[in-house]
């Protein structure tokens, strides 16, 4: 005969598995196709201040999970150019649906939706083709300096930035030092008055790859003001002119294998920035393989 003990700890695992199961029974999965027909409530999603100043399309593909009532309770964005991501999830966060039902049952569902950006009607859309890039070109570091060179206002920028979310604040100042300590700046030139442009990578053990790739942060300088344009990993860097603009374009390396760069590039357009290029250079013993960057989509 079981003890007491031992009958409440199969009852309660039975009660446990009984109630996962008709959870997971709960959730349907639908076709996009039938989620579009129960849909009663779309939200235009709001345009990013770099797309609309691009003139740029694009549609995101997000999962969403819709409750018994039909309210949006999750989505997550599949893909998608990374400038529509936030403004797709928002927008897709306040859809309502028709209630899906399984024998005559209100159910949570899940399914794939299209959160399209159209630009208003007479407005051009614009496409971008970046210069040719070769792999050769991607610098590890060029004309560098310390940390303790730059404008007060950054290096303070900085110091926030990289202290470490520890208890002991002497640990975090300690670790921030070890940080800045490592890290070098590039100054990237402009015509832009008043403007500078850093890129600021940390090369300590921790915030470096086994390949070279490093914390690096692309930033932009307006008289104290500083704006994170780029957070990323990268191996190196290069600049091409991008015409009618007063910046460049720049684009960061990562590590992606032994003969693969993935590459990010960002640029500014009317005074925005954002990440308009990615994409692939597959290299080998003969030079650039395959070169496969172009406009985020």
């Amino acid at each position: 005969m079981r003890s007491p003990t031992t009958l409440t700890s199969v009852v309660f695992s039975a009660l446990v598995w009984a109630s996962s199961s008709l959870l997971a029974q709960d959730v349907v999965v639908v076709s996009d196709e039938e989620a579009a027909m129960h849909l009663v409530k779309r939200v235009a999603p709001v345009y990013s201040a770099f797309a609309k100043a691009a003139g740029i399309q694009g549609t995101v593909k997000v999962r969403l999970r819709v409750s018994p009532s039909g309210a949006t309770e999750f989505v997550d964005c599949e893909m998608g150019p990374g400038f529509f991501l936030q403004a797709a999830q928002e927008a897709a966060e306040q859809y309502v649906y028709q209630p899906f039902t399984q024998g005559g049952k209100p159910v949570e569902a899940e399914f794939l939706a299209d959160v399209i950006f159209r630009l208003p009607m007479g407005t051009q859309a614009h496409t971008y083709r970046p210069a040719p890039l070769m792999a050769d070109e991607f610098l590890a570091n060029h004309a560098a300096v310390r940390v303790d060179s730059l404008p007060l206002e950054l290096r303070n920028w900085l110091t926030m930035i990289v202290q470490p979310h520890l208890e002991s604040i002497a640990d975090r100042e300690a670790k921030a030092n070890e940080r800045l300590a490592g890290t070098t700046a590039v100054n990237i030139p402009t015509t832009q008055p008043g403007v500078s442009l850093y890129l600021l990578t940390t090369r300590t053990p921790e915030e470096c790859g086994n390949h070279g790739q490093c914390h690096t942060r692309l930033v932009e300088d307006r008289g104290g003001v500083i704006n994170l344009i780029a957070d990323a990993s990268a191996s190196g860097f290069t600049t091409h002119v991008h015409a009618g603009s007063p910046y460049p374009d720049v684009f960061l390396s990562d590590y992606g294998g032994s003969s693969h760069l993935i590459i990010r590039g960002y640029s500014n357009i009317a005074g925005e920035w954002g990440q308009l290029y990615c994409g692939d250079i597959l290299t080998g013993s003969g030079g650039d393989l395959q070169n496969d960057v172009h406009q985020c989509r």
